[in-house]
């Protein structure tokens, strides 16, 4: 009879042979691998189905075959240095599974990088803070974040250091020298990428504003009473730092001493000196302070000019007396006297008729004012002298009162010193120099 053979079929025996491009990759450089399947003879046909990679056992992905029995798979996680690779086919109905022996070893180098360095000013002022900022970036074809620290210099001098933070790293300094400063940030680089310099920022650094400003221990101090009068001078807008140097300080615009800056303050100590042209004068005093400047503050002026009365009313009073009638100031002595005998209840016009008939007074009203000493012969002369003499000590025209008052002594023949000694004495000159008005 009829008789069959059962013929049994084994799968086909495979081998897998795997490729990597390119050949050193950098990090972050993505790696074609490629997985090509073959049947072993006397096996034939075209394996079908996928192929898993694998970079030291651990699976990093899979692709499936084309019809030539080739898995291609682009790995993008492969870290620096060796990378054990290999690919295993996972077979099919007909194919029996296999893996490529022995792995492949993919070198994967550390990725070049750029620094890139940023002012937030590249013109600033002494003292003035900028942020240095550095920027670090992979070079194609790494890709990555780098991280570590970045060094900003100045030359071989290190200003500072900065952390990375998503690749930025920023350093802020207020230390820059006056004038060009060439700066460069270095990036140490680390594990996984390369160091690198940045080209070198030329920030230019100006002088600072200088601010100036006046304050005094006593603003109404009496004669022969020292005082402090004080300078502060620091650093204006941006700026930051303590100028160094001279302060001169000045009354009315005269020289009234220099001090010598100490932390930011300059102190001068006066006061209001008798007879003599140094120090304050009695009466009101415009006190102005010129700073000298130094290498990184300029010169500048205060911004607003202090005032100081010195003396008490009475004896701002009898000085301004001095002045008008003597052409000086009061010496100690007669102030002593004056003053006692003012303040003891003598008239201000008596007082005043002391002053002006001392030989000295007298030489001074022949040599300063010898038309005191012979009023004009015309009625309208004598009013003249009246309204001049009322300008020239109370700062204004007569009134109808005073005129009639002044002009009747000289129509009577009295003298044109009476008439300025009237004025001199009167309430309205009193208030007038007391208050420095």
């Amino acid at each position: 009879g009829n008789s069959s053979t059962r013929v049994t079929v084994a799968q086909t025996i495979t081998t897998t042979t795997l490729t990597t491009s390119p050949a050193t990759p950098v990090l972050g450089q993505p790696v074609t691998l490629t997985a090509t399947v073959a049947p072993v003879a006397p096996g034939a046909g075209t394996p079908t189905g996928s192929v898993t990679f694998f970079n030291a056992g651990r699976s990093i992905g899979t692709a499936t075959l084309n019809g030539n029995g080739v898995a291609t798979f682009q790995a993008t996680g492969l870290t620096v240095g060796s990378n054990s690779i290999s690919a295993q086919y996972q077979g099919d109905s007909n194919d029996f599974t296999s893996t490529s022996t022995p792995s492949t070893t993919v070198s994967v180098a550390q990725a070049s990088t750029t620094t890139t360095l940023s002012a937030s000013s590249v013109s600033s002022v002494f003292g003035q803070t900028v942020t240095l900022t550095a920027t670090i970036a992979p070079v194609a074809p790494g890709a990555g974040v780098p991280t570590g620290t970045v060094t900003f210099s100045i030359g071989t001098a290190t200003l500072g250091t900065g952390t990375l933070t998503s690749g930025v790293a920023t350093f802020l300094t207020s230390s820059l020298a006056l004038g060009n400063s060439s700066v460069t940030a270095h990036y140490g680089g680390d594990i996984n990428f390369n160091t690198s310099t940045s080209a070198a920022a030329t920030l230019t650094v100006g002088q600072a504003p200088t601010t100036v400003t006046l304050s005094t221990s006593n603003a109404n101090p009496g004669a022969n009473v020292p005082i402090k009068i004080t300078a502060t001078v620091g650093a204006g807008g941006q700026g930051s730092g303590t100028p160094t140097g001279t302060v001169v300080f000045l009354d009315n615009g005269k020289e009234l001493g220099r001090a010598t800056i100490s932390g930011g303050v300059a102190t001068l100590t006066t006061q209001a000196e008798l007879l003599t042209t140094e120090g304050l004068a009695l009466g009101n005093n415009t006190i102005t302070a010129a700073y000298q400047g130094d290498t990184n503050f300029p010169a500048a002026f205060q911004t607003q000019a202090l005032s100081i009365s010195a003396g008490n009313a009475i004896e701002r009073y009898l000085n301004q007396i001095y002045l008008d009638i003597d052409h000086r100031p009061i010496d100690q002595v007669a102030l002593n006297t004056y003053y006692a005998e003012l303040t003891s209840g003598t008239s201000r016009l008596k007082v005043v008729q002391q002053i002006a008939h001392t030989p000295e007074a007298l030489r001074a009203t022949r040599k300063f004012h010898p038309s005191y000493l012979h009023a004009p012969a015309t009625s309208k002369g004598k009013q003249a002298v009246v309204t001049t003499l009322t300008e020239a000590i109370l700062g204004h025209a007569p009134t109808r009162a005073n005129l009639a008052t002044y002009l009747g002594h000289l129509l009577r023949g009295g003298k044109v010193q009476d008439v300025a000694i009237g004025l001199l004495s009167s309430d309205e000159f009193f208030n007038k120099v007391a208050t420095n008005s």
